[in-house]
């Protein structure tokens, strides 16, 4: 998945494809001893998880980063994207959009390097030109916010409160983040979600992309945590809080293994975020 996007985009744009490629806490006044260990008891009430594949989740990323393509006629430069970010989020079902709110993007272009950035903003409301709101001139990693934009897009989505809904949420807000990178702009498209311990069985074929493996041997690689006993994907809630958990691989850098440990908010979509990188290997890449 990682080869084709970049190779993909790289396409677009006239260059030769990549070869391999963070509690809920309240107070309450009651009269009897009784009553606090029941509100305790359902404040502190925690769900069984719930385990979850890769597969699912590479297919519907791959499906999110073919809709988020940067069209070849885009500008040099910051502009509004021809891409409707709207679209990505109807693949997350059973995720959508807060009928209150629309979904706004930005897309920036230099040569074969991108960047863009996802607004949530009230309906109506106006999504004025980049060049109206940077002063001295926007790059690729400094983006344009229109005044009425919500600080985080999560906060215009909303879902049926199901333990993979939050998940999905964890995925989506990477897919947003991640709008319109292209070469040096890309992150979160270089890493592969785990569910296994990626050294188990015969390795990568001649038919994956190699980008989506760590090296060979286990040996080579440096342990900073002990080494996970269960790589899937997990979704747990305690009292009203859910708490997303899922490994990646990524080879861009230092190859390394990292956790990602997902807290939202009582209700909510927002979530804060604990990344960690728990293991790295030998080989390098550098875009």
């Amino acid at each position: 998945m990682i080869t084709t996007k970049l190779n993909a985009q790289l396409r677009l744009f006239g260059f030769v494809p990549l070869a391999a490629s963070l509690l809920f806490a309240g107070m309450m006044l009651i009269s009897s001893p009784a009553k606090i260990s029941a509100a305790d008891d359902t404040a502190a009430k925690t769900t069984a998880p719930e385990y979850f594949s890769a597969a699912g989740i590479k297919k519907l990323r791959r499906k999110a980063q073919q809709l988020a393509m940067v069209p070849e006629r885009t500008p040099n430069g910051w502009s509004k994207s021809q891409v409707d970010p709207a679209n990505i989020v109807v693949l997350f079902k059973p995720l959508r959009i807060n009928r209150k709110y629309q979904l706004k993007a930005y897309q920036f272009k230099e040569d074969m390097n991108g960047n863009g950035v996802v607004w949530a903003m009230p309906v109506g409301s106006t999504f004025p030109n980049p060049n109206a709101l940077l002063q001295g001139g926007g790059t690729l990693f400094k983006s344009p916010k229109p005044g009425m934009a919500l600080d985080n897009v999560m906060e215009a989505i909303e879902g049926d409160r199901s333990l993979k809904s939050y998940l999905l949420a964890s995925m989506l807000k990477r897919e947003l983040d991640e709008f319109g990178a292209i070469w040096h702009g890309a992150r979160w498209s270089m890493h592969t979600v785990l569910d296994a311990d990626p050294w188990q069985g015969s390795g990568p074929t001649d038919m994956d992309d190699p980008l989506e493996f760590p090296s060979r041997p286990a040996a080579n690689w440096k342990w900073k945590t002990p080494r996970p006993t269960d790589w899937r994907p997990t979704v747990t809630m305690k009292g009203d809080v859910a708490t997303v958990k899922f490994y990646t691989f990524s080879p861009l850098g230092k190859e390394a293994i990292y956790e990602h440990i997902d807290v939202y908010r009582p209700g909510e979509y927002r979530f804060g975020t604990e990344t960690r990188k728990i293991a790295e290997g030998p080989r390098q890449l550098a875009f």
